[in-house]
């Protein structure tokens, strides 16, 4: 991972990727790559108070996977969780897995992987998918997103 501070800030290790919430996945010809929008497993044993003021329950991010090929996707069917497994191959690359209820994804990737737009929010069960109300951690996702989370035509945050 390029950038561990971004989690290390929040957990003082970092949750396995297994049965996170995978709210979305965007490919893209352009590296080529792929991010994977998902929940942590875990609440942060260090949250921001924010988070705590807000009795936000879930923590968000992006993981980034960078010079993305062989990819296979068999299955998207949301609302999917899943485990990803990350295994190591000659050249600094990786074999990408995730796998689990509504995704079946494959890909080879470089072993540098890239976190962004960490946040939390308040899980409701009742709620519409995406009407959350989140608390970026970055001053730039709280100017530019607020308290919501940005339309699938925002390039910025998805790519």
């Amino acid at each position: 991972m390029r950038n561990p501070e971004l989690l290390a800030r929040f957990y003082t290790s970092v949750p396995p990727l297994e049965s996170v919430a995978v709210r979305s996945v965007n490919l893209s010809r352009v590296g080529p790559t792929v991010t994977v929008r998902l929940d942590l497993p875990g609440f942060a044993d260090r949250p921001d108070e924010e988070w705590l003021e807000h009795h936000c329950d879930r923590v968000q991010c992006q993981v980034k996977f960078l010079a993305v090929d062989q990819l296979s996707m068999r299955s998207w069917n949301p609302p999917a969780v899943a485990s990803i497994a990350l295994r190591p191959c000659p050249l600094r690359r990786l074999r990408v897995h995730v796998k689990g209820e509504g995704i079946d994804l494959d890909f080879t990737s470089s072993d540098s992987l890239l976190v962004a737009w960490v946040s939390a929010y308040a899980y409701d069960r009742d709620a519409t998918p995406g009407s959350e109300t989140y608390y970026y951690t970055s001053p730039l996702g709280r100017r530019r997103y607020g308290s919501t989370l940005p339309e699938t035509t925002e390039r910025n945050f998805y790519v």
